[in-house]
């Protein structure tokens, strides 16, 4: 909402590299800014809010979805406080020509701020819910970075097959926003899709450049919905010792943020819990569902989450500062 001068970025680079995309739509969640004359410019499709208030990520990006042309076989997800590199679009089709039993390609998303540290390399999972960017914060000249499979992709830039949406169904609308891409990418998981990762597809991403990394809100939603996250795909072992893990995160987040925002942030953290357990029965009835329609809880989904999960200490760098 209201991101025109972000989406004035991301779309320049979209259409500007060496392919660009078949289409580029914009759904937007009730921005009363540019945003329409920026699409216009670049010759993209603007798809307006049906509201004034904004519905959250996951109704606004299935709107989007829902708009994507008949022949379409690859649909990429981008934040809007994205930029992408100028081979994006062709290093994603030889990505899936070199994997053509992927279903989710990750790509290497590096900091807006300076080009240089790791955003994302698609996303690691913390015991109580939570994801974490793999390697967030490293220098990326320090890293040997090589195709691989991940469990999740970051939806700031996630790139899918367009039937995997068909075959997983939407982002779930009741997430809002924060970790609804988690939610899906772990259905898919739980399927058995394939998720690889792609580190010459760069794109660019200003860490919650439009709602900022340390809001009030983000931390409310992002509680909020990891109760979702742990109740739905979790072992039980897990969703137990959360009341372990929780506060080990907490208090590791705690010491490495300073600023007059964090006691809110914090109050805010503490709000979402309770708005999450709340919602705890209406989860676990999605849990059951789940595994009735057979996305797996097995022996071999356990070790998968296993080999894809992260410690409190993923989260001594936040937000790429």
């Amino acid at each position: 909402m209201n991101g025109a001068s972000w989406l004035e970025g991301c779309l320049r680079t979209l259409t500007s590299g060496t392919q660009r995309p078949a289409a580029i739509l914009v759904t937007d969640d009730g921005s009363d800014d540019e945003s329409a004359e920026v699409c216009e410019r670049h010759g993209a499709t603007f798809l307006r809010s049906p509201t004034s208030g904004g519905s959250g990520f996951a109704a606004t990006v299935n709107r989007g979805l829902r708009a994507v042309p008949d022949g379409v076989r690859w649909v990429m997800l981008l934040n809007n406080d994205t930029e992408v590199g100028p081979d994006f679009v062709s290093a994603i089709f030889d990505a899936a020509s070199r994997h053509p039993e992927a279903m989710i390609l990750a790509p290497l998303v590096l900091s807006l701020r300076d080009r240089e540290t790791l955003d994302s390399a698609g996303l690691l999972l913390y015991p109580d819910g939570v994801a974490r960017p793999r390697w967030h914060g490293e220098r990326v000249d320090q890293l040997t970075l090589v195709e691989e499979p991940v469990l999740l992709a970051s939806g700031a830039a996630l790139v899918a097959r367009s039937d995997a949406f068909e075959r997983f169904g939407e982002l779930d609308e009741s997430f809002g926003s924060y970790l609804e891409d988690v939610d899906w990418c772990l259905r898919a998981a739980r399927r058995g899709a394939l998720a690889v990762f792609v580190p010459s597809a760069v794109v660019y991403h200003y860490f919650s450049g439009t709602i900022g990394a340390r809001s009030a809100e983000k931390a409310r939603l992002v509680e909020r919905n990891r109760v979702a996250i742990a109740a739905r795909h979790l072992p039980v072992r897990l969703i137990v010792g959360s009341a372990i893990s929780t506060p080990r995160r907490w208090l590791v987040l705690a010491k490495g943020q300073h600023g007059s925002g964090d006691a809110g942030a914090r109050r805010a953290a503490i709000v979402g819990l309770a708005s999450g357990l709340a919602r705890l029965p209406r989860e676990l009835k999605v849990r059951r569902r789940l595994i009735r329609d057979g996305y797996s809880m097995s022996q071999g989904w356990r070790a998968r989450l296993s080999r894809h999960s992260c410690g409190p200490d993923a989260f001594r760098s936040f937000g790429g500062e």
